[in-house]
């Protein structure tokens, strides 16, 4: 059984087919196909899990990943942009912009690569650096800064802005108080 287990199988089968009996080579298939199956499923099921884990982990492996999956952004945000550009001046304005994030299918694909499209003249002003018009570097530049957990970050960054600005006015009113109060008496 070890021989015909192992790759010195042919002897041994020989050996029983020709001494013994023919039916041998349905055993010896079976047992090789059998045991060859088991052997290359825990190979698999050991090694092919392990190489992934490393692979993930190696920095080189993710920052090329990144790379692509930044150039496949800028790719498709370009071909966006080329699309809604109606007018071939290089910009899109408003109109452009909403005439193209009202098609439905725009819409989906955006989905697809992230960024949300529900108040497209929302996400116009957030990409725009406040020219009114967006070029395709603003477009794919917004829409990235706009993605995933990025756009969580753009929020808390603005709303902490936000909060420190309130709490400045605060301060600056409450002084102003203190000394009109401070003046009267």
């Amino acid at each position: 059984m070890f021989e015909i287990t192992r790759s010195f199988h042919r002897p041994p089968i020989r050996i029983l087919v020709k001494c013994v009996d023919e039916g041998f080579v349905v055993y010896a298939v079976v047992h090789k196909a059998v045991l060859g199956f088991a052997v290359i499923g825990a190979l698999y099921a050991v090694f092919i899990p392990e190489a992934f884990k490393v692979a993930q982990l190696s920095d080189n492996i993710m920052v090329r990943q990144q790379w692509r999956k930044a150039e496949h952004h800028t790719k498709n945000m370009q071909a966006l942009f080329r699309e809604a550009d109606t007018d071939g001046n290089g910009t899109l304005d408003m109109d452009e912009w909403m005439t193209i994030c009202q098609d439905e299918w725009v819409k989906m694909w955006l989905s697809c690569q992230d960024v949300k499209v529900d108040e497209a003249q929302v996400l116009f002003q957030m990409i725009d650096d406040g020219g009114g018009r967006l070029s395709a570097e603003e477009v794919v530049k917004g829409t990235a800064s706009l993605r995933g957990e990025s756009a969580m970050m753009k929020l808390l960054s603005t709303a902490r802005g936000i909060s420190n600005s309130v709490s400045d006015i605060r301060a600056e009113l409450l002084f102003s108080q203190l000394s009109v109060a401070a003046e009267r008496m």
